[in-house]
């Protein structure tokens, strides 16, 4: 499982509600409408038309432009008021925060370097540097950052939230989990504490106690879909289909798009031997998300077993297109082509799945009955007595 929360969207609330756009005639709330920062960035465009040097109107038109997720063209107004003036309060905290979200991390460390320099207590400066550090795989440093942040301030719940997603990122699963309680023991309404916490409990197959953590965050935010798919998750783990399927319902409901949950249920009702009903969550699935292959094979199995075989080919087909030696779908293929009479087009497959894996019987039993049926009895033959030697007991001379 890897739906682990992080930081990206509590960057963007950072980005938000720090940067106060401070240009006079420009002032505005935390909450403008879209209109009102279309208005914001006339006039600043106007200011900026009059003084090409005022630094402040660049840096202030970055803030409106990030704030309507025009990300290159604020980081552009962003260096254009650091060329001028590197020294505009919350410049670097700012642009770091914007260059985290749009992935270049090394650029975002490089600004909290600066913060760091001028201030060597910037707790939140440690904090967002060490989100990034995490981000290119540098976890000692990140740890290191995370630390340094928790000595200055040992009451910050996000603190030891961020060094448990680095634990949970190295997959120290037992260690990320002592870092969330303690975030839980400081902040009991957050809910992405829970739910990261259920999803290290759900890599150790804590299934119980994941459930219990994904039943609390969804009762801090009641819509939630990636807690119901993964309390989903954990009760099919149990074997608790029915409760797993009313998770996956109530996640389809909040995002009748969610690719994860329709996957899941389509999934359960394959083991249901609801094949109909699997091959419309799969397809609902694939039409949201045609790149997910796959699904194109859980499909194809769904559309094996209710007969429709020309379906199954070319869901296969896809899969094989991807990934040309795929076992599943190169046998499957095969066989499939047996079933509508295809026979030499099947042998072909048998070819070449047994070239690839040579050691599965059931390849050898169905070559032969092919070659059997394509009029050659002695090759056919001796693909059975292989079968037979290899374990398959309804392989026949």
């Amino acid at each position: 499982m890897n739906l682990i929360k992080s930081l990206p969207l509590f960057l963007f609330a950072i980005l938000i509600n720090t940067a106060a756009i401070g240009q006079s005639n420009t002032a505005s709330s935390e909450t403008e409408s879209e209109e009102a920062l279309k208005e914001i960035i006339i006039k600043l465009n106007n200011v900026i038309k009059k003084d090409t040097t005022n630094a402040k109107a660049y840096y202030d038109r970055a803030i409106a432009k990030a704030k309507m997720f025009f990300y290159d063209e604020a980081l552009l107004d962003y260096n254009r008021a650091a060329k001028i003036n590197n020294n505009i309060e919350l410049l670097h905290f700012n642009r770091g925060i914007l260059k985290s979200l749009m992935d270049d991390h090394k650029g975002a460390i490089a600004d909290f370097n600066v913060l760091i320099a001028k201030n060597p207590n910037d707790t939140h400066a440690y904090y967002l540097r060490g989100y990034d550090k995490a981000q290119i795989n540098d976890t000692k440093g990140s740890i290191e950052d995370y630390d340094k942040a928790i000595t200055l301030d040992s009451t910050n719940a996000d603190f030891y939230f961020g060094k448990g997603n680095v634990y949970d990122q190295m997959e120290n699963y037992r260690e990320a989990i002592q870092l969330y309680n303690k975030a839980i023991e400081l902040n009991k309404s957050d809910e992405d504490y829970f739910y990261n916490r259920a999803l290290a409990k759900f890599n150790l197959m804590d299934y119980e106690s994941a459930i219990a953590d994904f039943t609390e965050a969804m009762k801090i935010d009641p819509k939630y879909p990636e807690a119901y798919v993964n309390r989903g998750s954990a009760y099919s783990e149990l074997g608790k289909f029915t409760e797993a399927i009313r998770d996956f319902d109530e996640a389809i409901k909040i995002n009748p798009l969610d690719t994860n949950a329709l996957v899941n249920r389509g999934s359960i009702k394959l083991k249901q031997a609801d094949y109909k009903g699997a091959e419309k969550d799969f397809t609902i699935a694939i039409e949201t998300n045609p790149y997910i292959e796959h699904v194109y094979a859980y499909r194809a199995y769904a559309r094996d077993m209710q007969e429709n075989y020309d379906g199954a080919i070319a869901d296969y087909a896809i899969v094989l297109k991807g990934n040309k030696t795929d076992s599943i779908s190169l046998f499957n293929m095969g066989w499939d082509h047996y079933n509508i009479g295809k026979q030499k087009e099947a042998m072909g497959y048998f070819n070449y799945f047994i070239k690839l894996y040579p050691d599965n019987p059931s390849a050898y039993y169905f070559r032969g009955h092919l070659q059997i049926l394509l009029n050659q009895k002695p090759k056919g033959c001796e693909d059975l007595k292989t079968a037979l030697k290899m374990g398959d007991k309804d392989a026949t001379d």
